[in-house]
């Protein structure tokens, strides 16, 4: 279970170890900005939401590494 944005880069990190560089980069930097933007996303619509049961519903839809 993935309880943070930078978890979910770790693991992303690890499945890409194989890939190139420009590759790589890019998909841990379109990872971040997509799980980012939707946490803000959630948090200006609800204040008091579970950051962590939100992350784990959006990397659902996301697809989580591996």
């Amino acid at each position: 279970m993935i309880n943070s944005i930078e978890e979910y880069l770790e693991q992303l990190k690890v499945e890409m170890k194989k890939c190139d560089r420009a590759m790589f980069q890019d998909a841990t930097s379109d990872a971040e900005n997509h799980l980012t933007s939707a946490l803000t996303e959630v948090a200006a619509a609800d204040p008091g939401f579970d950051e962590i049961e939100i992350l784990q519903d959006i990397i659902k839809e996301y697809e989580a590494p591996g």
